[in-house]
């Protein structure tokens, strides 16, 4: 595998992301299921979330890495008079190691439908992006 592929692409993609003692996971929340989709000129992640608002994600870059957090306004529900609840929603918290080739300055998302769409646009030359922290908003 080469160095463009590591990162989201990896084999231990998975083990980065699920290690139990990683600080990302300090709000409790769910894992959500993902897909990850390499087209030629970008990565497309869809990260399962159905039943929120787009209010509630926050998507950010912290060292490399691709951060997606879901805080759910439990205030919602507590106003509520259940008989009988079965589900509710909580925080939902996932994170993905970014490749060498992703454009960091231009990533993008949008919610639609119950899922969180991430649009990750490649560079054609390799610049250091090691100390990128962004903030990407969430349309």
């Amino acid at each position: 595998m080469t160095d463009k592929k590591r990162g989201i692409l990896s084999s231990d993609f998975m083990d980065d992301f699920m290690e139990e003692d990683d600080p990302l996971f300090k709000h409790g929340g769910k894992v959500p299921a993902s897909n990850i989709l390499d087209k030629a000129e970008a990565y497309e992640i869809e990260v399962a979330a159905p039943g929120l608002k787009k209010e509630f994600f926050k998507v950010t870059i912290e060292s490399n890495r691709l951060v997606v957090l879901a805080e759910i306004d439990e205030m919602e529900n507590k106003e509520k008079n259940y008989y009988s609840q079965e589900f509710g929603h909580s925080a939902l918290e996932r994170s993905f190691n970014l490749p060498s080739d992703v454009d960091q300055n231009s990533i993008s998302s949008c919610y639609n439908n119950g899922v969180l769409f991430i649009r990750l646009p490649k560079q054609t030359k390799q610049e250091s992006a090691d100390d990128i922290v962004a903030e990407i908003k969430v349309d």
